[in-house]
């Protein structure tokens, strides 16, 4: 479980995010919607343990991160899995190399090759395996990233954007992926400014939430 309580991040006099109070519930599948520049992005690092908040607190699974003496990085490694809006693939390395990545960082060295090898096959990315990332359409290099952000499954995906670069068809198959994940168990946090996308999951069960002007609402 996830539990955000009074967050507020600024930088410098710029204040991006005003007093978050948010709960994520194991399995749950929450979406969260806004603009461009309302704040999305922000929260997601905050979320993911790449960034501080300027004060507030953050609970996971009962701990709060910020005040106990533990390693954010191992947290991070072991605990989420993530979905890049501009995808953060090193270009010079392969796209197998690229998804291996989280695995090294776990020290999950055990049929590795097979896991990639069938979860890019999945995801239709089988024919380029070998290929430099530098070399990939926007539309391939989502798709790594989705990869990546599950090869090593993780208790908690959280997506930036994860379909932003994809066609109908391929979005509909991350979206359902992300459905099938859920039902295994993980929690998605899913952030879009797709509010047609976010409606559409909210018809179908997942918990949603606008954030606007740097605060967050239930809809």
């Amino acid at each position: 479980m996830i539990k955000l309580v009074n967050i507020h991040k600024a930088f410098g006099k710029k204040i991006v995010l005003s007093g978050i109070n948010l709960e994520i519930n194991e399995g749950e599948f929450v979406c969260i919607v806004g603009n461009s520049g309302a704040g999305k992005s922000t929260l997601l690092n905050l979320l993911a343990l790449f960034d501080l908040p300027t004060f507030g607190e953050y609970f996971l699974d009962g701990t709060n991160v910020y005040k106990n003496n533990i390693d954010r990085a191992k947290v991070r490694s072991s605990t989420f899995g993530f979905v890049f809006q501009t995808f953060h693939l090193l270009e010079e390395l392969t796209v197998a190399e690229n998804v291996k990545i989280p695995l090294i960082y776990a020290n999950k060295n055990a049929d590795v090759e097979t896991r990639i090898n069938n979860m890019l096959g999945k995801f239709g990315l089988d024919s380029i395996i070998n290929t430099k990332c530098k070399y990939l359409s926007g539309g391939e290099k989502q798709r790594v990233a989705f990869v990546r952000a599950v090869i090593n499954n993780p208790k908690y995906i959280l997506c930036d954007e994860p379909t932003g670069n994809l066609d109908n068809k391929n979005s509909q198959e991350i979206i359902q992926f992300l459905k099938e994940e859920q039902k295994n168990g993980k929690t998605i946090v899913f952030i879009s400014h797709d509010f047609k996308t976010v409606e559409e999951l909210k018809n179908e069960g997942a918990t949603t939430y606008e954030i606007n002007a740097g605060q967050i609402k239930r809809i």
